[in-house]
């Protein structure tokens, strides 16, 4: 069985966050952020992808 490793997830997040701060500092600017949740919802829902664009 597969699923989500919400450890993997939150340490991904932990990475991205201390990227765009250490980015900031430098002087680059965040003007626009989207995230998305895609899943077939069928059934046996069981496939999801996360995705964040920034």
């Amino acid at each position: 069985m597969v699923g989500i490793n919400f450890q993997n997830i939150a340490s991904n997040d932990v990475l991205v966050s201390s990227k765009l701060t250490e980015m900031s500092k430098d002087g680059w600017e965040l003007f626009a952020v989207t995230s998305g949740v895609e899943s077939d919802a069928g059934k046996d829902a069981g496939k999801v992808i996360f995705i964040k664009r920034y």
